[in-house]
């Protein structure tokens, strides 16, 4: 079984062709900027919108762990009592509540990616991201093992930091590889991620070193990684590859932040991190000329 957040058909931005992309949730990293917030590990298993609240308190009246209260008609929220149960949300008769996942196994997850297969073409396919996949890494390796038995085209979106030993399986179902590389710099990736990216670039070289068809995802952020530090500590892993097929370049967005209040982790957006698209030209043309294949 897979805790999968949302299944999004017809995507052209997450590996080649059209493509079918799973969200599951489980990441055990901590960005500040996370586009899903709540497939991270630690996001709680509903989003709540109080402009839909009645204060009907009919979620605490199932709710057997205390996790929903009503204080003179404030609906007060205690995350680590929640169990993930979803009886809250099935009871909310405004949908104030709604849970963030649903699990599903990886038969079921087959059977919806099949209901798109006569779009693939020769390039499109099953895309499996997150959170991180790697999270769930048996069970992530079993559905993209049955996807290719079942011919279609794999990818794997991925933050890179997940047990290396998984490496073997992962790059004999996937593809591609899409690999995300959030910050050369270690000291700030600790500080924006918390955790180190020694692991993630450890990773990135032993799926190469299978000669696995990687691509590296590399977020922008103004004034946090747009500095030259960051721009060439990438093009020295991109030349140090054998076998990448580029480098994609991702601006920052705030679009998840509203995702983010009703997870009660607060609105994180800043428009001072987005990178404008003459920044973003600049970025991709000084990788260019530092001999990086920019998509």
């Amino acid at each position: 079984m897979l805790p999968v957040t949302k299944i999004q058909r017809f995507s052209t931005h997450d590996g080649e062709g059209i493509r079918t992309v799973v969200f599951i949730k489980g990441c055990p990293l901590q960005c500040w900027w996370c586009h899903n917030p709540e497939t991270a590990a630690k996001a709680r298993a509903f989003y709540y919108d109080s402009e839909k609240c009645l204060s009907c308190s009919l979620c605490s009246g199932v709710c057997g762990d205390n996790v929903h209260r009503f204080e003179n008609g404030t609906h007060k929220i205690q995350d680590s009592f929640c169990t993930s149960c979803g009886k809250c949300a099935e009871a909310c008769p405004a949908g104030a509540l709604q849970r963030t996942f649903t699990l599903m196994s990886e038969e079921e997850i087959l059977k919806e990616v099949l209901k798109d297969a006569v779009f693939y073409g020769d390039n499109g396919g099953l895309t499996l991201s997150g959170g991180e996949p790697m999270s769930h890494p048996e069970q992530s390796v079993r559905l993209l093992s049955m996807a290719k038995e079942a011919k279609i085209n794999t990818a794997t979106e991925t933050s890179g930091f997940f047990d290396k030993k998984y490496i073997p399986l992962l790059q004999e179902v996937s593809d591609t590889v899409l690999l995300d590389v959030k910050d050369t710099v270690d000291k700030r990736h600790i500080e924006n991620t918390g955790v180190s990216n020694k692991t993630v670039i450890e990773n990135l070289f032993l799926l190469d070193g299978y000669k696995t068809n990687v691509i590296l995802r590399c977020i922008m952020l103004k004034n946090v990684n747009t500095g030259a530090d960051n721009l060439d500590g990438i093009a020295e892993i991109y030349k140090k590859l054998k076998h990448c097929g580029g480098v994609e370049l991702l601006p920052y967005h705030p679009f998840g932040s509203s995702k983010s209040v009703q997870l009660g982790l607060g609105d994180y957006s800043n428009a001072e991190f987005i990178p404008s698209a003459g920044e973003m030209k600049k970025i991709k043309q000084y990788l260019i000329e530092n001999g990086v294949c920019v998509l």
